[in-house]
């Protein structure tokens, strides 16, 4: 076999190798990730009433946060807070806290890609009033896009979408195991 043969068979070994390590690597740094939240969202949201169109609270505007559910491109109001006792929102603000697994630093999701996400799938979302967010127990994320169905098949069932405070951009996060 000549020195050519040679490298070039190397060189694919070399990007088999790599290929194969990164395919294992992928599935064991996914199977390390808990989606089982996501059950215990969707039932949650199961018991929410939405607010009706239009619904004014002067209280809404003190909120500490902002519940909303996005089906299909349709957002509904379904809880808010002034003093952040409510369960969904305690339970995502909770979910946020354990969110300890960065998948995608800030800036790397496009507007774009956000928008395509809540056109198409199932998804919670929670946005904090900035000045207020000391008091939920979390101060990293300004809002949180939870992703209970993912009807796009990007693999972002069980993950969350967040706006870091101080930083720019969308970031994905999960939560290990």
């Amino acid at each position: 076999m000549g020195k050519r043969k040679r490298i070039l068979v190397i060189g694919l070994i070399v990007v088999i190798a790599l290929s194969s390590f990164a395919v294992v690597y992928y599935r064991y740094r996914s199977s390390q990730i808990d989606t089982s939240w996501a059950e215990n969202v969707n039932q949650m949201v199961k018991k929410a009433t939405p607010y009706p169109n239009g619904y004014f609270d002067p209280a809404l505007l003190l909120s500490y946060c902002r519940v909303y559910l996005i089906e299909n491109g349709t957002s509904e109001l379904i809880q808010y807070d002034a003093t952040s006792n409510q369960t969904l929102s305690a339970y995502l603000t909770n979910l946020l806290i354990k969110a300890n697994l960065q998948l995608q630093p800030s800036g790397s999701i496009s507007s774009d890609f956000l928008g395509r996400i809540l056109a198409s799938d199932n998804v919670v979302a929670i946005n904090y009033r900035l000045s207020t967010l000391q008091f939920g127990g979390q101060q990293r994320f300004s809002e949180g896009y939870f992703v209970l169905g993912d009807n796009l098949n990007e693999g972002l069932s069980g993950k969350i979408i967040t706006v870091e405070v101080g930083k720019q951009g969308y970031s994905l996060w999960a939560i290990s195991k």
